[in-house]
């Protein structure tokens, strides 16, 4: 069975050439498909004896991924990531969908990268909803970063949520604020989000980034842990959540209940189940063990008589 990779560029010279290098070894059919670059990209990729097809940069990037798909298996690789391992298990893989783990940073998340069949869906934050998926030991590390065009991004999710009754556009416009840190924009938008979707796993996701906003940019412990314990109702085992909870407790200078819920997400973090996803690796040890510290630091300091929450 064929399988076709493809990549959507847009000034990626950076990055690029690791990009393709990283996938040389599935010996697969590579197809660019390039927005309109003016720097170095398109150069590089025929360099490499890649196909490039030139798109028309619209506003709907599914439709432009649609078109560079081929009849049976199909894989994806963003221009600023590379294919780090499990070459052979994608070559060798069956007729299915499949997940690849991603690092991005401190995060790990698990995406649909190989599959067969579905379409990109969402005209920005595009989107595989695939049925019966399965874990594949391969690994995707970014080594750069999407260069996210704010405004535009804004400006289509708009018009795509006055074109829909479906709540997605909400969500994906939430999501743009938060990179853009609009966060007065951000919380409006997330509640109205939150007021028709409230169990979903990107409800909870995007009551979890709220939770954050809420507390350390608007200092509204009372709005903050009211979203974390949201959270925790239906994901009780996610240590990011548990963190969070935490850090809201510190905010409250009620450190040891701020210390009990740090030790939570460590342990709750290092059993993780397998449907815990995304990880952020700084949430549930580096940031908890450095908060533990400082609580100690500060209970050790205090001076005699003096109350301790």
């Amino acid at each position: 069975m064929a399988l076709k990779v493809h990549l959507l560029t847009q000034n990626n010279e950076k990055t690029i050439s690791k990009a393709l290098e990283s996938l040389s070894l599935l010996n697969a059919e590579i197809i660019v498909g390039d927005m309109g670059s003016k720097d170095g990209t398109h150069g590089i990729c025929l360099k490499n004896n890649v196909k490039v097809i030139h798109l028309n940069n619209v506003s709907d990037r599914s439709k432009l991924r649609n078109e560079l798909l081929g009849p049976d298996m199909n894989f994806y690789l963003e221009p600023w990531e590379i294919l780090t391992s499990g070459h052979d298990n994608i070559r060798s893989a069956g007729n299915g969908n499949y997940q690849i783990q991603v690092y991005r940073d401190n995060i790990i998340t698990r995406e649909t990268r190989l599959w067969k069949g579905s379409l990109f869906e969402n005209p920005v934050y595009e989107t595989l909803k695939c049925a019966n998926l399965q874990p594949l030991d391969a690994a995707i590390y970014s080594v750069g970063a999407n260069q996210l065009d704010i405004n535009k991004t804004l400006e289509v999710t708009r018009s795509w949520r006055e074109s829909t009754r479906k709540i997605d556009p909400y969500y994906y416009e939430a999501i743009t604020l938060l990179i853009a840190r609009k966060f007065d924009e951000f919380v409006t938008i997330s509640e109205h989000y939150l007021s028709l979707d409230e169990t979903s796993m990107s409800a909870t996701m995007l009551r979890y980034y709220l939770a954050q906003i809420l507390l350390f940019n608007f200092e509204d412990a009372s709005k903050s842990v009211r979203h974390i314990l949201m959270c925790l109702a239906i994901k009780p085992t996610m240590a990011e959540f548990w963190c969070v909870l935490g850090d809201i407790y510190y905010k409250l200078k009620k450190y040891k209940k701020s210390k009990s819920f740090y030790e939570n997400a460590m342990i709750l973090g290092m059993r993780r189940k397998n449907d815990d996803w995304p990880i952020d690796l700084d949430k549930y040890k580096n940031h908890p063990e450095r908060m533990i510290s400082n609580i100690d630091e500060v209970l050790t300091n205090k001076l005699f008589g003096q109350s301790v929450n």
